[in-house]
């Protein structure tokens, strides 16, 4: 199975991953991520019995959820402006 999951944050040698619309925390090692993958970055992460056996970057999600917090970021600063 597959589903998404995005890099919380990371505490030394592993990461904390929020899967599935549940946000369950996953922690796996750093050096599983792909790549440059920092927190904030969007994962395809496969599952067997409850086990993440494969993690791939979603570079689409990531940046569209990116667009959508500067744009609430956004917003937030034109209220204090006001």
């Amino acid at each position: 199975m597959e589903t998404r999951a995005v890099i919380d944050r990371i505490e030394g040698t592993r990461a904390v991953l929020l899967v599935g619309e549940e946000e369950e925390k996953a922690l796996v090692p750093v050096s599983r991520l792909p790549a440059r993958a920092g927190e904030g970055d969007w994962l395809i992460v496969s599952m067997t019995n409850g086990q993440i056996t494969g993690i791939q970057p979603d570079p689409e999600q990531t940046e569209k959820r990116r667009r959508l917090i500067e744009a609430k970021l956004e917003l937030l600063r034109k209220k204090k402006q006001t």
